[in-house]
């Protein structure tokens, strides 16, 4: 029930943008036949916007838990009052008085034609009463009463009649008198069956003037009919928005630019679908009795898994098989700095691990051998450096040793545990590993004398 009600909102919100553009920026403009066709598309597009619905992703976590069901009598809810439920009836009943009143008018109008009859001529059908007070038409009908008009003037409510009749102006009139019951409670929609009826004036008149009618006596045979207009609906009457159609008769013709007045709709619409995007709900549920480490390893397992290197090997196993007693350090590479040196492989991120049994056999450790690069490249300036550690293993037969450095001071260096200023005389044949720490993974270790970096060598000495 609220849904339908929350489409009735838009609906209106929609209709008053609509009508506001027409009202400030095309309403006194000669577009007549640009604005029958922008009021019309604007009540049908009203309707259909307001169908299509945006949505934006939101992930809840919630924990299962076990629940206890405890047998027992359970009282009733209690029974509250529905508001939309209410809201419903009251709309319903105002839109059944709306129908009523219409097919009441509708049966006067039958009426009036059964008792006096018409005459058909030129396409349309001519009622010519005395119980007419106001010349209007309906349908393909024209209603008129000669004995208060002189002929001169009846010929020109005629042609304005059948310009009406020829133009179909009461096929806009069904549709936006209908929309209007249906949107009963939207001053706006009132409005737009107002505006809608003004311009078929326009146009009726704009078509008289143009079949050669002289603009004087057509305006003066318009100031001579009474203030009072008809009072059904779905007519046209050639009384109606006299003082208006005057002054639109003199105007001269709009600039053709001014219909660009349209573009304001394209921000009103990226609003609107800003204001009633929906939330799709993913609903995640974890069980209470869980672990941390098993939510950790469900995670991690939801995931490609990094490289795991021991010793310059790949590791096919789990990283926490390893005795942690037996591990000298722990580097990790990521992205790019992973690639460049491990290839494809290592586009998941690499985790190099030394342990203290790098002089031995660890033949009890499930490794394969992988292939590195042939050279040995140390990037004290690179920005990719994952969390200040990088570090290469063994690479064989390698031939020199490249340090990429950058506008900063030299490095430390440590070979072995040992503090050295240059490893220009050190063979890259003999390097058993070699670790990049960088900015305060540095400094924490080393203090001043780490603040520009530090290389870190083991040789297989």
């Amino acid at each position: 029930m609220s849904a339908f009600f929350i489409y009735l909102v838009k609906v209106s919100g929609w209709t008053a943008a609509w009508w506001l553009i027409y009202h400030f920026f095309l309403r006194k403009e000669k577009f007549y036949t640009f604005n029958r066709f922008y009021l019309l598309t604007g009540l049908t597009v009203s309707f259909l916007i307001p169908l299509a619905i945006f949505h934006y992703s939101v992930e809840i976590f919630t924990v299962q838990t076990a629940v206890a069901t405890v047998a027992g009598n359970t009282p009733a809810p209690a029974r509250t009052v529905d508001i939309y439920s209410i809201l419903f009836y009251i709309y319903i009943s105002c839109t059944i008085l709306f129908v009523i009143r219409q097919l009441y008018l509708f049966l006067k109008i039958k009426n009036i034609i059964r008792s006096t009859g018409y005459t058909a001529t030129d396409n349309y059908r001519l009622v010519d009463s005395p119980k007419i007070e106001k010349p209007f038409s309906f349908f393909s009908y024209i209603f008129l009463n000669s004995c208060q008009i002189s002929e001169p003037e009846r010929r020109l409510i005629l042609a304005h009649e059948r310009f009406h009749i020829f133009q179909r102006h009461w096929i806009d009139l069904a549709l936006v008198e209908s929309i209007s019951i249906f949107l009963w409670f939207n001053p706006f929609a009132w409005l737009y069956l107002r505006s809608i009826r003004e311009n078929h004036e326009y146009l009726a008149d704009e078509a008289v003037i143009s079949s050669g009618y002289s603009p004087v006596c057509y305006r003066a045979a318009l100031i001579n009919q009474s203030l009072n207009a008809s009072v059904f609906p779905l007519v046209n009457s050639f009384s109606q928005y006299k003082f208006k159609r005057i002054i639109m008769m003199k105007k001269e013709t709009s600039n053709p630019l001014k219909k660009l007045a349209v573009i304001l709709l394209i921000p009103a619409i990226c609003l609107f679908f800003w204001a009633f995007s929906e939330p799709e709900y993913h609903v995640m549920t974890i069980e209470s009795n869980v672990s941390q480490n098993d939510s950790l390893k469900t995670r991690n397992n939801s995931m490609d898994k990094p490289l795991i290197i021991v010793d310059g090997k790949k590791y096919s196993s789990s990283i926490n098989e390893i005795n942690p007693e037996q591990i000298e350090s722990i580097s990790v590479l990521k992205d790019a700095s992973a690639v460049k040196i491990y290839g494809e492989k290592g586009k998941n991120g690499v985790v190099v691990v030394t342990t203290k049994r790098t002089n031995k056999s660890s033949d009890n450790l499930n490794t394969d051998s992988i292939n590195i690069q042939s050279k040995v490249n140390i990037n004290i300036g690179d920005s990719a450096i994952y969390r200040g550690v990088y570090t290469t293993c063994s690479p064989a037969n390698q031939n020199r040793i490249i340090v990429h450095g950058s506008s900063i001071d030299s490095p430390l260096y440590i070979v072995d545990g040992e503090e050295t200023d240059s490893i220009e005389n050190l063979s890259a044949g003999d390097i058993q590993s070699i670790s990049v720490l960088k900015n305060e993974s540095a400094a924490k270790i080393y203090g001043e004398k780490g603040k520009n970096g530090v290389v870190i060598i083991t040789t297989k000495k």
